[in-house]
């Protein structure tokens, strides 16, 4: 009796199947990321969950993406991560998509290998404290890693446009294959989030610096190149809006009250100095390196942004013309990360700030990199101690967001034995009506910013939606808001009593159990 002996598969039948991921994770890209988890170690390794975390870990919160204007995040939320609130996952795959995106910026700046100095500037791209504001909420991260890397993917199809728009023109340029791509890889990213339409001219300017920093450089040729950025920043935006309202008129989700609310054109309007002057302060903060935004005073932050003007004003053979376009240039690159600032009246969520990393980027590289020999082992020195000063600020915002889940949930168990107590005779199961009314804050030694460290028990103000919402996550699922009109006529109740922990704090008044936290209303009350 024979055996037939199956012929094995050669490998070089299958070799060349692995190619396009060869091509799109070489081995920078395994350096990158092996980066990134140490960066973000202490995110990977915990789960903890911040503001807005509750309310998404509660239901299907997807159609909020379609109210915000983030059609693609809807897609992403609804289909692919339909409950985001979970350790691990959402930044380990913001981790792969800001490593792939990076590697994407390089190639955009004609780097094709990454050198020592885009490994030690890559930390300022990817880990700036910036995103962890983005990060505490898992829904936001999960998702911006991909449009953070289609915003990069259209930054380097814009690079192959300039590369040929002496052979082409710009009319030819604007409507080839490549910006019609980028086209639609930035109107995705709008998509996903609007503050990536900035990350993507930002680096654009930073792009064309380097650009007008040429011999062969004209003011005509500049023109071009910015005539070309417009046009592909036009019809992104203008496929944005056109799948935005393809998805309004399907979801039957009309409403741009959630937008109305965050833009302010009147104050833009009538008081530009007052709206100028806000941001400018945003831009203090964010590029001075303060403690109100960082926790810390990371006085690396602004001398990294020194060395890199001054790399930007010592660049060689630089006529006045040249000088001239350098600095306007770089003016609107450094302007440009708070252009939602300037839309929505001088301010804005620090969560917004995705494209501050690329300023970053920019001067940290474009300092280790200049001929200045000085200069770039300053620039390195800096460098270092930002990285540093990256790490402090980051976990030291997780460490209070870390204590003040501790503090929530010892008040969570507190507040049930309290409810419990008030009405002896009720049983596990039975739903028990409940009324809070104010706030009880969470005091710490560690700094708190953006979302970081704030308890769901204090925030708004003091929002029943939300403590039920969590309370309801660590197991106390038997509590039930009472009706609107109940509360309206709880009020009254309320004035009269003590608050927490004082014993006359939780009282039962007919079937509804009052839970005083604060000497104020909460939400909706403190919005009259």
């Amino acid at each position: 009796m024979t055996t037939h002996n199956p012929e094995p598969i050669a490998p070089e039948l299958i070799r060349p199947t692995l190619l396009p991921l060869k091509r799109w994770m070489p081995r920078d890209f395994w350096i990158l990321l092996l980066i990134f988890f140490a960066l973000y170690f202490f995110r990977l390794g915990q789960f903890s969950i911040s503001i807005d975390d509750e309310l998404e870990a509660m239901g299907n919160y997807s159609n909020v993406w379609i109210l915000t204007g983030r059609w693609a995040g809807y897609v992403i939320d609804r289909y692919l991560l339909a409950r985001s609130t979970i350790p691990f996952l959402p930044i380990f795959l913001f981790g792969i998509a800001m490593c792939m995106a990076y590697l994407q910026l390089l190639r955009a700046f004609g780097i094709q290998r990454a050198r020592a100095t885009d490994f030690l500037a890559f930390p300022f791209f990817a880990a700036l404290p910036t995103w962890a504001f983005l990060a505490a909420f898992a829904a936001n991260i999960a998702s911006a890693g991909l449009g953070y890397l289609l915003a990069m993917r259209a930054l380097a199809r814009y690079r192959s446009c300039l590369d040929r728009l002496d052979e082409f023109g710009v009319l030819h340029a604007l409507f080839s294959p490549g910006a019609v791509a980028a086209m639609l890889w930035l109107g995705i990213a709008i998509g996903i989030y609007q503050a990536f339409l900035f990350a993507f001219v930002t680096a654009a300017l930073a792009l064309l610096i380097l650009a007008s920093s040429r011999k062969s450089f004209t003011l005509r040729e500049l023109q071009r190149q910015l005539f070309l950025l417009a046009g592909i920043v036009l019809g992104a935006l203008l496929l944005y809006v056109a799948v935005d309202v393809m998805f309004r008129s399907i979801t039957g989700l009309y409403s741009r009250s959630y937008l109305g609310s965050i833009l302010d054109w009147n104050s833009l309007l009538h008081s530009p100095l007052g709206v100028t002057s806000k941001v400018l302060d945003s831009m203090g903060e964010a590029y001075g390196g303060r403690g109100s935004l960082y926790g810390i005073t990371a006085f690396g932050f602004p001398l990294l942004i020194v060395c890199g003007i001054g790399t930007m004003m010592m660049l060689p053979a630089l006529g006045s013309m040249q000088r001239a376009a350098l600095w306007i240039l770089g003016l609107a690159m450094f302007t440009t990360p708070f252009g939602l600032h300037f839309l929505a009246g001088g301010a804005m969520p620090a969560r917004t700030l995705v494209a501050v990393p690329i300023v970053f980027w920019f001067c940290a590289t474009l300092g280790m990199t200049t001929r200045h020999f000085r200069l770039a082992a300053t620039t390195f020195a800096v460098v270092l101690v930002a990285i540093l000063q990256i790490f402090y600020s980051s976990t030291l915002l997780q460490a209070s967001n870390f204590f003040v889940r501790v503090h929530d949930q010892a008040l969570a168990q507190a507040l049930y034995a309290r409810i419990v107590e008030v009405q002896p005779d009720s049983a596990d199961t039975q739903a028990l009506v409940v009324d809070f009314y104010g706030a009880k804050s969470f005091q710490t030694q560690y700094p708190r910013s953006s979302t970081s460290g704030f308890s769901f028990f204090e925030w708004d103000g003091g929002n029943e939606g939300r403590i039920l919402a969590y309370m309801h996550l660590i197991g106390y699922t038997n509590l039930v808001t009472a009706s609107t009109e109940q509360r309206e006529r709880d009020l009254a109740t309320f004035a009269k009593m003590a608050t927490w922990p004082a014993h006359d704090s939780v009282r039962v008044v007919g079937q509804t159990t009052l839970i005083k936290l604060g000497d104020t209303p909460g939400y909706p009350f403190n919005t009259r």
